[in-house]
This record gives structure tokens, sequence and C-alpha cells, in this order.
């Protein structure tokens, strides 16, 4: 039994590192079966991979200082939880306290 690591950067969703790596290994030793059945398995990867496609969530617009800290100081929410907000939480929440009868 052979172990073979074969090392590739990039994203899997792009199918060209596999394709790099595909053909490292075929390079390495064309005349051994090990290596010729690597060679397969890292190429079906790299099809399996083509199809992929990472959607890269929007940008999260901060919350600005003013309205994090009336969330803090006025609505009495946690630091951190404001934190975790994006603007639209961040607005919701602050008409949701200015909408309650005082």
């Amino acid at each position: 039994m052979e172990i073979c690591e074969v090392w590739a950067v990039g994203e899997q969703a792009d199918a060209e590192v596999y394709a790099e790596a595909t053909a490292r290994v075929r390079e390495a030793d064309a005349e051994r079966p090990e290596i010729v059945q690597l060679g397969l398995v890292i190429e079906r990867l790299g099809t399996l991979a083509d199809h992929i496609r990472v959607v890269e969530a929007p940008p999260r617009e901060p919350v600005p200082d003013w309205l994090a800290d009336r969330l803090i100081h006025t609505v009495g929410m946690a630091r951190e939880d404001v934190a975790a907000l994006d603007l639209q939480e961040a607005v919701d929440l602050w008409a949701e306290y200015r909408s309650k009868p005082s």
C-alpha cells in the first residue's frame, strides 16, 4: 500500500485547482498504475466541483454608533447583542421600541 498526499491551494468550487493537481500527478509518474488511479480520482473531484457555485453574501452594513448607543443605553440591549445585528435588524428593533406606548 502506498499513500500519496497531494496539496493544491484554491477554492474547491474552482475546478482549476483540480486540473492543476491532476497535471502534477500525471507528471509524477505515468508508468505506475496507482499514480494513474490517483490522477483519475483527482480529476473526478474536479468534475464534481466544477458544478459548485460559491455565492458570497452581500457585505453587512454596520450599525451606526448613534443607533448602537440607543439600543444599548435606552433599550437596554447587551453590547454583544447589538454588535451581532445588521443595520436593518437594528433599525427594526429601534422602531419597535419607539412604537410602544410610553
